[in-house]
């Protein structure tokens, strides 16, 4: 059948990428773009012709409340055009009044937003690589250990002064915690069992910062996304944010009638800034600066996107990015509208022409190749990292900076505090160690060493400030008990006309000139007696010079009874001489 002399009349207000028209010198009307140009090779092929006339009111189509509509689906009708080229989105009302046409593309619903910059630097990754829950376990983890240990030095090492037992507690904790941050410190654990658990928790340390330091190694090279929304629910999360829905076509339609209540709390959103829907004010500089400022987006499909404001990119170099979203709302369907009184066969046969070039696939590469410079204002949209390597800037290790300038202020904030704490000020009492208790402690930890055999092991430090009363049979015991031929030596020298007899244990000399320590012992004798009671010395019947070498047992039985015969007065505890 032949429509050589049908006259088909579009109607059609122009969205490009869609739809556009060319006049050539005569007047004559000319469709271009993807729709234009398939309903052009439509109505060519099948030898008809065409005109292209524009509603009165330049509108895509609206129902008002008394029945009619207006725009292009009013002229179908009124009768004033045959075909209204779109693109709609296919809806209930519009389907009502018109004839669809097969859906010729599927068009994702998409949301595009503004971010500041392709990457950004994470000025806090050195802490966050790890979670806060890790650094929870970490610390909660060297908290049970050290009273772990603290359990088991208390078991090990019974005689401490609390104070002691205080500076020892916070010194394993600081060697436990030194060890998450590679740190060494030097302590010594003489139980195999401190030194198990210590080398346990160096290991798992070692594994969980090796970790850290690889995680962070790579958050440096590699830069992380800035944030940008990808998902409605991103975007309802953020209400000071305008959504800009496109009024015609049906976009905004889709949002009024749906059923989805997070379509419908994205109306709701649009309402609540003055607008239910927007024309093509949203293309201009002012409405997208506004989205690369972060205070609104617009919800349309991605060629539309890519074509109207790739064009504008110029005029926003230095501002920013735009961003498409990953995750679309939903999908819509592509149509147009034929006057319902339109001749039955033209429709059919539009239709099967339609159909012969949707499934050759020549509109999807109509599609596919009609953008093909996009614009340098888009993020770029990879599957991976791999080329999100660069140079590493002030930004990228700012927190080092932050975090030094933030312990400084600390600890001057605690200097203050302890000199307010010391001086008494500001309602702060400071409370002096009370050295009295201190040495009536200690006094109580050596007596009860004595008692368990321990006498040994009391530190000269305690010593020097304690007078303890001794008694001859203790005295004689121990000097007797360090003094043993396998253990000491004696040396002997003449000095002011007598002779001098220094007995050394195996740990070391014991001199004049240093206090007496618990794994030393002296063993002289005569009247002469050095104040403090750290050395005393006699005549005796030894070679003129100085000799070192072993002594006997009968010598050292004899050197500790005239230390403690000639120094009964020590022995009484008369308070000069401290050295038992």
């Amino acid at each position: 059948m032949s429509w050589r002399n049908y006259t088909v009349r579009f109607t059609n207000v122009g969205w490009y990428p869609y739809v556009d028209i060319l006049r050539d010198n005569f007047g004559r009307k000319t469709l271009t773009g993807l729709t234009g140009h398939m309903l052009h090779f439509i109505i060519g092929s099948m030898d008809m012709k065409y005109d292209v006339v524009f509603p009165n009111d330049r509108q895509w189509g609206t129902l008002l409340p008394n029945g009619s509509w207006t725009g292009m689906i009013g002229d179908l009708t009124r009768n004033y055009a045959d075909i209204a080229v779109g693109p709609f989105v296919m809806t209930q009302d519009e389907a009502a009044v018109a004839i669809p046409s097969l859906p010729y593309a599927d068009e994702d619903l998409v949301i595009l937003s503004g971010v500041d910059k392709e990457h950004e630097s994470n000025v806090y990754g050195y802490i966050t690589t790890m979670d806060y829950q890790v650094w929870l376990l970490l610390l909660g983890s060297c908290l049970f250990i050290m009273g772990v240990v603290g359990i088991m030095d208390l078991h090990t090492n019974p005689y401490m002064t609390r104070r002691q037992r205080r500076y020892r507690f916070w010194r394993i904790f600081w060697v436990y915690w030194a060890a998450v941050f590679f740190e060494g410190s030097v302590i010594h654990f003489h139980s195999h069992t401190h030194r198990i658990l210590l080398a346990s928790w160096l290991l798992g340390v070692m594994v969980i910062m090796h970790m850290f330091v690889g995680y962070m190694e790579s958050t440096l090279m590699v830069k992380s996304e800035t944030f940008r929304i990808n998902d409605v629910e991103e975007l309802l999360e953020r209400p000071k944010i305008e959504p800009m829905i496109y009024e015609v076509g049906g976009y905004s339609s889709i949002f009024e009638n749906t059923e989805s209540d997070t379509f419908r709390r994205v109306m709701q959103q649009v309402r609540k800034h003055g607008r239910s829907a927007y024309g093509d004010e949203m293309f201009t500089p002012d409405s997208l600066r506004r989205i690369l400022d972060r205070k609104a987006v617009i919800l349309m499909e991605p060629l539309s996107l890519h074509t109207r404001v790739g064009s504008q990119c110029d005029q926003f170099k230095g501002e920013g990015l735009f961003h498409i979203s990953k995750q679309r709302l939903l999908q819509i369907k592509m149509v147009f509208y034929m006057r319902r009184q339109l001749d039955r066969k033209i429709q059919i046969e539009i239709q099967k022409r339609l159909r012969f070039i949707i499934d050759s696939g020549i509109f999807r590469h109509w599609h596919n190749t009609l953008v093909i410079d996009k614009g340098a204002c888009w993020t770029v949209e990879r599957s991976d990292h791999m080329h999100d390597y660069e140079d590493l800037h002030y930004s990228d290790l700012a927190s080092i900076f932050y975090f030094y300038f933030a312990a400084l202020y600390m600890s001057f904030n605690v200097l203050v505090i302890e000199i307010l704490y010391r001086r008494g000020y500001c309602c702060c009492k400071y409370y002096p160690p009370d050295k009295v208790a201190e040495k009536e402690e200690k006094r109580r930890i050596i007596e009860r060493m004595r008692a368990e055999g321990a006498a040994s092991a009391i530190p000269s430090s305690w010593l020097e400030d304690i007078a303890m009363p001794s008694n001859s049979e203790t005295t004689r015991d121990e000097v007797t008990d360090l003094l043993t031929p396998r253990s000491a030596k004696a040396r002997r020298e003449r000095r002011g006309g007598k002779t001098h007899v220094t007995v050394l244990s195996a740990t070391g000399q014991c001199r004049h000139d240093r206090p007496i320590s618990s794994y030393e012992a002296h063993a002289t004798v005569g009247p002469e007696v050095v104040p403090n009671g750290r050395i005393a010395s006699t005549e005796a019947e030894y070679p003129e010079e100085p000799v070192y070498g072993q002594i006997s047992d009968e010598t050292v039985e004899e050197t500790a009874g005239k230390f403690i015969k000639t120094h009964s007065g020590w022995a009484a505890g008369d308070g000069k001489s401290s050295m038992l």
